[in-house]
């Protein structure tokens, strides 16, 4: 396996029985809406590797989301965050947790998407807002007050998240382990479904040659 220049990255041990196609389980979802304790969780499962896209902008940036968008915006935000997206493209072996905002950049999706299982982790907007309360160091995305950032940005991007997405969870009506579980089914069988139809071409094609 290969050594990539992501934070925290190590060489895993490759898994016995490894998913068939997809060597790569994106997550994708509103922020607060518990991806990163879904990725740490699926990475340990997995024997993988976690990637945060955000932890990545932050140690290339060298200072917090926060602090970055507010000297520089979120245009340049954007544009960073497509150079990182750009960069996992090679990573195998990873569970990639991304920023909420990711979907709205059709080339971010097309990039994560390629040998990937994409799940969408959601949470309803009251639990999301109810999580983000407290936290200072996540910026305001458009409108000045919390409440109404959440659910104008949700909103702008759910069906995004719908469009992009193989897989859904919803954090506040299953555990931890139950989120697990209902994404390592769906990569698994996504995983082997995939295989067959490979198989079947691969199959097809040889007759074609004879």
């Amino acid at each position: 396996m290969e050594r990539y220049s992501w934070p925290g990255w190590v060489v895993k041990t490759p898994l016995k029985s490894p998913p068939a196609i997809f060597q790569r389980l994106v997550l994708i979802g509103f922020r607060g809406s518990g991806k990163t304790t879904l990725g740490k969780e699926l990475a340990r499962l997995l024997g993988w590797n976690y990637l945060s896209t955000d932890e990545w902008i932050e140690a290339r940036t060298g200072c917090s989301i926060a602090d970055f968008v507010k000297r520089e915006g979120w245009p340049r935000f954007r544009l960073i965050e497509r150079e990182v997206i750009r960069e996992t493209a090679e990573a195998r072996q990873a569970v990639i947790d991304c920023g909420g905002g990711v979907v709205e950049d059709p080339s971010n999706m097309e990039t994560l998407a390629k040998n990937a299982l994409v799940a969408w982790v959601d949470a309803p907007l009251e639990d999301i807002y109810q999580r983000l309360r407290g936290e200072r160091n996540r910026p305001l995305l458009s409108a000045k007050d919390l409440r109404a950032d959440v659910a104008e940005n949700y909103r702008r991007r759910e069906p995004l998240y719908h469009r992009h997405a193989q897989v859904y969870v919803n954090t506040s009506e299953n555990p931890v382990e139950e989120c697990c579980r209902l994404i390592l089914e769906e990569l698994r069988r996504a995983s082997v479904q995939a295989g067959q139809v490979a198989g079947a071409g691969a199959g097809a094609g040889g007759r074609s040659r004879k």
